[in-house]
């Protein structure tokens, strides 16, 4: 067996001079797995200068397996500031810690971390989130799964603030949520980000259709000022139809549907991939593109296909089948530009 200490290295950089190492700093023990991942943050050290977070959901610390870690780093030497560890094997902490905003109004940016697997309460799996202090790794929060199996933060997407408080919200989806006497219908709630608590909840409408499994944020769909959610479904099976997908606008102020589009075939698989976009048809607001590489259309085998729809009405605005068996068009796209100069802007899209 062989074993490896991974360091973190701070380089510097100039035209005139190869590179050269500024710092390093190793992992305090075998496992740590220092340096998976690495994003800046604010001055916690109050030394001048920005400082670093970095989050190893498969690090083995304290004599545990895979129960990851975070830790902030001091950017002038590399030094520990704080860590915050998982307490037991396999927890794999640490698979992203997006920014919340500043929770507890200490003037740093504090972090979401999601247990999906975590049982807590007597409950299996349920899963829990928290929120810790950017400055100092302290939980300031903590919100668990009410159910068995309900994996709370496996499907989490933080979003902009939605009720005025200054702090990011959170989205979370249990796509096999079972609901007002339906079955597989599924489930999105908006989570407080300044306390973790639910400010509002639906349900999808349909047996099967398994509402939430893709989230994306498009920006005000409805004129009230907030910013909206659009949920992809793809698995959704409803209208007499096997897979066909759906998508959804909810308004984020409260839930309510702006919006849905239903696919109209077996296996179109709508909700797949929402893609971010701008406004495309000139109304001010911004368009919805989703995506499934994996659709069966015209008579060919996982051609993918690609749509845009109105951001205001769901209407469907243009839609682009692959040409080919396998194609699988729509894997990725993005926006470039309007590189024919017509006014419109124009996609890159990956096969």
């Amino acid at each position: 067996m062989f074993t490896f200490l991974i360091p973190l290295l701070l380089l510097s950089i100039s035209p005139q001079e190869q590179a050269s190492i500024i710092w390093n700093s190793y992992g305090p023990e075998v496992g740590s797995a220092y340096g998976d991942n690495i994003r800046l943050t604010d001055d916690l050290n109050a030394d001048g200068l920005q400082d670093l977070l970095t989050w190893s959901p498969g690090a083995s610390t304290d004599f545990l397996s895979r129960n990851g870690a975070i830790r902030a780093l001091s950017l002038a030497d590399g030094s520990l500031i704080w860590q915050f560890t998982g307490w037991r094997d396999e927890q794999n902490l640490g698979v992203d810690i997006p920014f919340l905003g500043d929770v507890n109004q200490d003037g740093f940016q504090d972090i979401l971390v999601s247990l999906p697997r975590e049982s807590t309460s007597s409950l299996t799996m349920n899963g829990s989130m928290l929120a810790l202090s950017g400055l100092d790794g302290s939980i300031l929060w903590q919100v668990d799964g009410a159910a068995d199996l309900e994996h709370l933060g496996s499907d989490a997407l933080v979003l902009d603030d939605l009720d005025a408080d200054g702090i990011f919200e959170i989205a979370v989806a249990f796509p096999e949520a079972s609901t007002n006497g339906l079955s597989l219908n599924g489930q999105v709630q908006i989570l407080s980000g300044a306390t973790g608590q639910a400010i509002w909840a639906t349900a999808g409408t349909e047996i099967g259709e398994f509402m939430g499994e893709v989230l994306g944020q498009p920006g005000d769909l409805n004129g009230d000022g907030t910013p909206d959610i659009i949920v992809g479904s793809p698995l959704a099976s409803t209208q007499g139809l096997f897979k066909n997908g759906s998508v959804k606008a909810l308004s984020g102020a409260d839930g309510s549907l702006i919006w849905s589009y239903f696919g109209s075939a077996n296996f179109l698989g709508w909700g797949s991939k929402i893609i971010p976009a701008r406004d495309i048809d000139g109304d001010g607001i911004n368009e919805v593109i989703s995506s499934n590489p994996g659709a069966s259309t015209n008579g060919l085998w996982q051609n993918g296909v690609i749509a845009a729809f109105s951001g205001a009405t769901g209407q469907l605005v243009w839609q682009l089948d692959g040409s080919t068996d396998l194609t699988q068009l729509g894997e990725t796209a993005a926006i470039v530009g309007d590189i024919d100069l017509d006014g419109v802007l124009d996609f890159v899209l990956g096969v």
